[in-house]
Order: C-alpha cells, then sequence, then structure tokens
C-alpha cells in the first residue's frame, strides 16, 4: 500500500507542476504508458513476461533535451521448482532525453537513473527490496494535433541486488534478491503543454 501511496502522490506532484507551468507558457510533456515487460534469465526459474503500466512528466530545457520523472508498475511471475512467485516492481526513474530530429522528427533518447521497488508476499508477509537502478531509453513521438501525441518507448533498465534480514522471535531468515536486467517495450499517449 506504501508503494501506491508514493505513486499517487508522485503523480499528483508532476501533474499539478505541469498545470503550473502550463499557466506560465513553459514547455512541459506527460504521457501515460503501457506495455510487455521482458526480464534476465536466471538459473532454475521462468520468467513470464509482465504487462507493465505508468506515467511520466518532463520538461524540456532548451530545444532539444528535457528532462523528466517516470513511474512504472509491472507485475512479473516466476515459476520454480519450488513453486510460483510473483513480483511487484514499481519503477521510479529521473530521465533524460534528447531529441534527435536531425535524424528522425519525433526521435529521442537518453539515460535514466532511479530505484526499483521489488516485492512479494512471502507466507503472509511482504517483502520489499528497494534497488538502485540505471539504464537508458529511446523513443519515437508523432504528434497528431499541435498537442497529442502517439509514440512507442523502449527502455533498458538494470536494477542491483539487495538482501533482508527478518527477526522473529529469536529466529532470523535472511532473503535475497539478484541483480537483474528489464527491457521495456511500451506505447505512449502523450500531452504537451
Amino acid at each position: 500500500m506504501k508503494n501506491y501511496s508514493l505513486a499517487a502522490i508522485l503523480a499528483l506532484a508532476l501533474f499539478s507542476q505541469a498545470a503550473a507551468a502550463a499557466a506560465q507558457g513553459t514547455d512541459w510533456r506527460t504521457a501515460l504508458n503501457f506495455g510487455v515487460l521482458s526480464e534476465k534469465k536466471q538459473d532454475g526459474v521462468t520468467t513470464k513476461p509482465g504487462m507493465p503500466a505508468g506515467f511520466e512528466a518532463a520538461r524540456a530545457l532548451g530545444d532539444r533535451l528535457e528532462l523528466g520523472l517516470a513511474y512504472t508498475y509491472a507485475e512479473v511471475n516466476y515459476e520454480t521448482a519450488l513453486g510460483d512467485t510473483s513480483f511487484f516492481n514499481h519503477f521510479i526513474q529521473v530521465f533524460a532525453a534528447y531529441k534527435l530530429d536531425s535524424l528522425v522528427k519525433g526521435l529521442y533518447a537518453g539515460p535514466q537513473i532511479g530505484f526499483v521497488s521489488r516485492s512479494w508476499d512471502k507466507s503472509g508477509e511482504n517483502l520489499g527490496f528497494d534497488c538502485l537502478s540505471a539504464g537508458a531509453r529511446a523513443g519515437y513521438d508523432r504528434f497528431f494535433t499541435e498537442r497529442l501525441s502517439l509514440g512507442v518507448q523502449v527502455q533498458f533498465v538494470y536494477a542491483g541486488g539487495e538482501e533482508k534480514t527478518i527477526k522473529n522471535n529469536n529466529s532470523s531468515v535472511t532473503y535475497s534478491v539478484n541483480d537483474t536486467h528489464y527491457t521495456l517495450g511500451l506505447l505512449t499517449l502523450g500531452y504537451r503543454f
């Protein structure tokens, strides 16, 4: 529940900033996105593709560069010899996008950093791992009106590993997640203020 509250607060802050910027004539872009997520193969684990969905907001800095913040949620299912497990992943990324209009109008690419909150329910107890992440994004936006666009975006995200020790009475159990790579293919619906 904590992650959903954080996402709601983040969305409200981003969209209120964009609305305030629009009133001042500042160039902002917001977008909703959804698509397919795949994760790096791991030994003894079959990973099923997830279906990410999220939003982002970015502010133009000059004619070619924009900086922004993105949130994406995706559930990923794993099949192992010990049974099935679902991870609930929350991606929060700060990104830069450099417009490559000189190559193809609407094309952009850039780096992103942030963290991925990976959690799952283990024996009724929710375990969460907040892992640092870094990666890159590239995409293409096609404007159908002066402000409305439809596009495609690919993100490559590396998330570090983490371990956590849970203490219960006189015993403790250590859980861990390995570092991993995600690839996200997204459709985006954008609006420029």
